[in-house]
């Protein structure tokens, strides 16, 4: 729970990888809608939002802080909604806030905590000559224990050659 009294979701990226901070954009009518969503860190610097009011009813309007330099998306079509980070970087760990305006129901908040873990990890790409895909194959540090990962990449050109990345 926060000091407000909110709870907090907990979410873990890993330096380099993806976040994806969920926020679930359930009307708590019926028959009501999403207008506008919101995106804080650190619960005051707005960097992210998604618009469908006046001219934006039919295609949203998304915007992101500068900060971000386009690492941001946001996904309405999974549940819950994700707003995506990639390229994450230890500055990138804190807590995020969620806003949800509807056209009815009063305003929603929703809370997510990211931690970044990077300080020990270490990871190793390589192509996979059978499905020309490239997977990271890494480990890292925490709480006196080895974490294992393997994240499969998006497919790659056949022409770019294995490297270690330490």
């Amino acid at each position: 729970m926060t000091k407000s009294g909110g709870f907090v979701t907990h979410v873990q990226a890993i330096v380099r990888g993806t976040a994806q901070l969920p926020c679930d954009l359930t009307p708590p009518a019926p028959n009501d809608s999403v207008v506008l969503v919101v995106w804080y860190k650190d619960e005051h610097t707005p960097i992210y939002s998604y618009d469908t009011r006046g001219s934006h009813s039919t295609t949203a309007k998304h915007w992101q802080d500068g900060n971000l330099d386009t690492r941001a998306y946001f996904r309405i079509k999974t549940e819950p909604s994700i707003l995506g980070i990639s390229n994450i970087t230890e500055k990138d760990e804190g807590e995020y806030r969620c806003r949800i305006d509807y056209s009815r129901s009063p305003t929603k908040n929703l809370r997510v905590k990211l931690t970044v873990i990077g300080n020990s990890l270490r990871y190793y790409n390589f192509i996979s000559r059978l499905s020309n895909m490239e997977l990271r194959l890494g480990y890292y540090w925490e709480d006196g224990l080895v974490w294992v990962f393997l994240n499969f990449a998006e497919e790659i050109s056949a022409k770019r050659e294995c490297k270690k990345t330490v």
